[in-house]
């Protein structure tokens, strides 16, 4: 599978979690074409615990949606 990048952006009350360099506005990521949403929003720091919802291309989907052929999910 391929290698792509992702822009992410998280809700104000998320970005306690994150690095600072992900806080303020949408990041930039590399996703490994195998990863859910879930995974990478975990790896950047949010525990999915405190995740309300994540919205992709105006939908709002689940944990398990891939990563891959998206372009800026929203963590909120």
């Amino acid at each position: 599978m391929g290698t792509g990048e992702i822009t992410v952006e998280f809700a104000g009350e998320l970005e306690l979690f994150v690095a600072a360099r992900l806080r303020g506005g949408s990041s930039n990521v590399r996703v490994d074409g195998v990863s859910t949403v879930g995974h990478v929003v975990e790896s950047l720091g949010a525990p999915l615990t405190e995740v309300g919802a994540l919205v992709v291309n105006g939908e709002t989907v689940g944990l398990m949606y891939p990563s891959t052929g998206i372009r800026s999910p929203y963590v909120r």
